[in-house]
């Protein structure tokens, strides 16, 4: 029933999509390389869920967390994001980190390179993906939490920062404007 903590708003099509997510995943054996993003699904109907993302091309239609093999973007693993549920189980680190743990769960400790923007990155991340064998590199955003001091600072053109914390990396420069990326290397 609707308020109720089992209540499911895609109940009417979850047996296809969970049937499609278990083709697209059985039926491909991805490469070395991952990408974890967001897509838009265009909609203008009535929707409880329907996002407005001015950024996209899309602007109105359903979000939707995908994982799909970098060389030739064949979706791997999605979900539907729902908007905040009411009933929710709290999250320790954040919707982004349980999207793209989410996305790439099946995926984990084979070695793969996960790639995702700033948008999801983070050094709890990084370090849960570097524990499980999963390589990670993602732009980042320099107020992120856990970051280094230096992060913050400004560079001047041609100039670049590196900066190790275990088994995560810090690395900044400046090109035509600051870049910064954080990337992980596997326990040994």
């Amino acid at each position: 029933a609707r308020g109720t903590r089992d209540y499911d708003r895609l109940f009417k099509v979850r047996t296809v999509l969970d049937y499609v997510r278990a083709k697209c995943s059985g039926n491909f054996l991805p490469t070395k390389n991952i990408s974890v993003d967001e897509g838009m699904v265009g909609f203008r109907g009535r929707l409880s869920f329907k996002q407005y993302m001015p950024a996209k091309p899309t602007k109105y239609g359903i979000k939707v967390w995908m994982a799909a093999d970098s060389s030739n973007g064949y979706v791997l693993n999605f979900d539907v994001y729902l908007g905040k549920e009411p009933n929710q189980r709290p999250r320790i680190y954040g919707l982004r980190y349980d999207v793209v743990t989410s996305m790439i769960r099946p995926f984990m400790n084979k070695n793969h390179h996960v790639y995702f923007d700033n948008f999801f990155s983070s050094v709890k991340l990084l370090e849960h993906l570097a524990s499980n064998d999963t390589y990670a590199c993602a732009t980042v955003r320099s107020n992120r939490k856990d970051l280094p001091p230096c992060a913050k600072d400004k560079l001047g053109q041609g100039q670049k920062l590196v900066h190790q914390k275990g088994n995560v990396v810090f690395t900044r420069w400046h090109d035509k404007r600051d870049v910064s990326i954080i990337s992980s290397n596997c326990s040994p």
